[in-house]
């Protein structure tokens, strides 16, 4: 059984494909399935998985009340009957419940986990209590390189973590995106997809995108999102030098999105923080180079600056228009090899590498089992005694 807030198209893929592999048949819960962090439409997917979700919340962003939660739980326990539970978050009710509920029936537990050290100020208490949480663990999926440096840091052995989990269904996206003429025409626009929050950074790639204009540069920018910043992202563009050469897109749902990273000049991820950022995967998939920020996770796994992609300093927009200003002089014979080197760190971050990573967590959580009270203390006591 895995458990999560909520399918999108991504996590579809990912457990289509993990359930033609699994020993035992997937069953997917979704804790929060009217979520709207992400306004995903899912009603055409058709699983070869079991999906299940729970239900009762007063409020579509956090889990149902307590007694609710815990008797719908146990009854999809005792329905389904898991080899092994496997998490996506240690913190929400839903997911501290799960682990008491396994500490109790000797059922092993995966944790998956995109976070990272340097996400957030650490407090050395809180450190010190998902230390303990994570000795109910069994074994671990995390998105790459930097969230397994972090469940090191936690105590966390080696040998028990696996990755990835961040990935897309690349061949879908090349596929749609190949759909688009590839050409090098001036109007080719830079990309940036992302929600409009403080995080995204939409301030820098602004600042860097009028500096752009201000030496000259003429490539079009296109914002794709949406959310609370959206009112204060379009008043800055007002003031560009050229205000007309930026668009202003909401939301697009995987097939949209995909066509429109095949129009692309080149697609930049300007966060300030981001555990990882799929759409470097996407647009790497649809042949198309990135810019990344440093404060990305996908940066140490999938960009190789100058090489894969490029990278620029977070809070640095001349280190962002540098990076502009070098895809806008690459020549062809350079994007074509650039395109190259992404696509094979890419091939490590595909469906078959998240479903035989996941194969290999379950597996080593059955063969080697852990159970600590420890752990169950923790939760229990982050639980309040409930």
């Amino acid at each position: 059984m895995l458990v999560l807030h909520r399918v999108g198209p991504y996590h579809h893929a990912r457990f289509q494909a993990a359930s033609s592999v699994l020993a035992q048949h997937l069953v997917v819960l979704e804790t929060r399935p009217d979520s709207q962090e992400y306004p995903w439409q899912t009603a055409d997917q058709k699983p070869t998985y079991t999906l299940k979700q729970l239900c009762g919340s007063v409020d579509p962003e956090k889990d149902p009340p307590n007694q609710v939660l815990k008797k719908q739980l146990q009854t999809f326990l005792e329905k389904f009957e898991p080899q092994v539970i496997v998490i996506v978050g240690w913190s929400d009710p839903a997911y501290l419940q799960l682990l008491l509920m396994a500490h109790r029936s000797y059922i092993p537990l995966v944790l998956i986990s995109d976070s990272r050290k340097k996400d957030m100020k650490r407090h050395f208490l809180k450190e010190w209590v998902k230390q303990q949480l994570l000795r109910g663990f069994s074994s671990a999926l995390v998105a790459g390189s930097q969230s397994q440096n972090y469940l090191l840091d936690l105590g966390f052995d080696k040998e028990r973590i696996f990755y990835p989990w961040d990935v897309v269904d690349n061949n879908r996206f090349a596929e749609i995106s190949s759909l688009i003429i590839h050409d090098d025409t001036k109007e080719k626009p830079f990309i940036c997809v992302g929600r409009f929050i403080a995080e995204k950074n939409h301030q820098l790639l602004l600042e860097a995108y009028k500096l752009y204009q201000d030496e000259g540069g003429v490539r079009p920018l296109l914002l794709i999102g949406s959310g609370a910043l959206q009112q204060t992202i379009q008043q800055q563009c007002e003031k560009l030098p050229n205000p007309n050469l930026v668009k202003v897109l909401p939301f697009q749902q995987l097939e949209k999105l995909a066509l429109f990273y095949g129009q692309a000049h080149a697609v930049i991820l300007p966060s300030q923080k981001d555990t990882w950022g799929l759409v470097i995967n996407e647009a790497i998939a649809c042949k198309i180079p990135v810019i990344v920020s440093n404060a990305c996770g996908c940066a140490d796994d999938l960009i190789e600056d100058g090489t894969s992609g490029w990278v620029f300093r977070s809070a640095d927009s001349g280190s962002l228009l540098t990076c502009m200003k070098k895809s806008d002089i690459q020549t062809p014979a350079e994007r074509v090899k650039m395109i190259s080197a992404s696509q094979k760190l890419l091939s490590k971050f595909g469906l078959q590498n998240f479903a035989d990573a996941l194969v290999d967590a379950c597996q080593t959580s059955m063969t080697s089992y852990r159970r600590s009270k420890r752990s169950y203390l923790a939760a229990f006591a982050i639980l309040g005694g409930r």
